[in-house]
């Protein structure tokens, strides 16, 4: 593993858990979630989406998508004019900024983690191994 990191919850400042110093994901459960990508998968069938929608602590509650973005510019818009709320990793608090959107540290859910992979084709490949080892010099975890 390079980095892990806690989850936060993306919000719009007006939402009345905004003010919050923490917020518990049973307190996020049923509000409508946003995603980003061109199709939600069936929950269950891809973990990156089943990781940041929450899928495994929400018990019987379905998924509710309040809209679906293609980017992060898209993402924030939606979240700043309240259609939803997002999981993040921390660092988005620090790369995403952008009125109206607030990042409170969530609880109850696992932290976000970040590999590096490449296809065994590339194994002898200098440029690929030399991307590899400076991500492992410089993991954080």
């Amino acid at each position: 593993m390079l980095i892990t990191e806690p989850r936060c919850v993306a919000l719009p400042e007006t939402h009345p858990l905004a003010a919050s110093p923490q917020i518990a994901f049973d307190d996020l459960r049923d509000e409508p979630f946003i995603w980003t990508s061109p199709s939600p998968a069936p929950p269950g069938t891809d973990q990156w989406q089943d990781h940041w929608l929450a899928t495994s602590g929400r018990g019987d509650r379905p998924v509710r998508i309040g809209s679906i973005t293609r980017n992060s510019d898209e993402w924030l818009t939606v979240i700043a004019n309240g259609y939803g709320i997002s999981l993040a990793p921390a660092s988005a608090a620090r790369f995403y900024q952008r009125p109206g959107v607030v990042y409170r540290p969530v609880t109850g859910v696992s932290p976000s983690q970040v590999g590096v992979a490449w296809a065994p084709a590339d194994n002898h490949n200098p440029v690929i191994q030399d991307f590899v080892q400076c991500c492992i010099a410089h993991r954080t975890t």
